[in-house]
């Protein structure tokens, strides 16, 4: 029964996101592909969801494409909710969504470091002959 009634309530805040952007679409910003209760969700972000698709193996079409911006909009109106029900202001919520910020950053130093220092295959066969060479006979 709570299943059913999770899925009842995904559903309908799905539809409410798919009327909210399609009512919107007309008045939409540059680079936005939809809008949920003013909050925009720009085309780059849809194209990042899409190549995190295509890495995990699916397949590109019409129909990924509306099933990523589907997802990003029931993700943005739950959230909306999560907001609205106080649920941000708990300590165990600023907690995570300060490791969440921390991690991405991290990953976000290290991936700008590695773009301006890129390791040649040179390099990571020099290191390996080093480190063959340290073990000895």
């Amino acid at each position: 029964m709570k299943l059913h009634a999770i899925r009842l309530l995904t559903s309908t805040v799905l539809a409410l996101g798919f009327v909210a952007a399609a009512h919107s679409q007309n008045s939409l910003p540059v680079n936005a592909a939809a809008s949920v209760n003013r909050y925009i969700i720009s085309s780059d972000a849809v194209e990042q969801g899409i190549q995190a698709a295509l890495s995990q193996g699916q397949k590109n079409s019409p129909e990924l494409r509306k099933a990523v911006l589907a997802r990003m909009i029931e993700i943005v109106l739950l959230s909306q909710q999560a907001d609205k029900d106080g649920l941000a202001n708990f300590d165990r919520a600023n907690s995570q969504l300060a490791m969440i910020r921390q991690n991405y950053l991290t990953d976000l130093e290290l991936s700008t470091y590695m773009s301006k220092n890129p390791v040649s295959d040179a390099d990571v066969q020099a290191e390996y002959n080093r480190e063959i060479a340290s073990l000895g006979p």
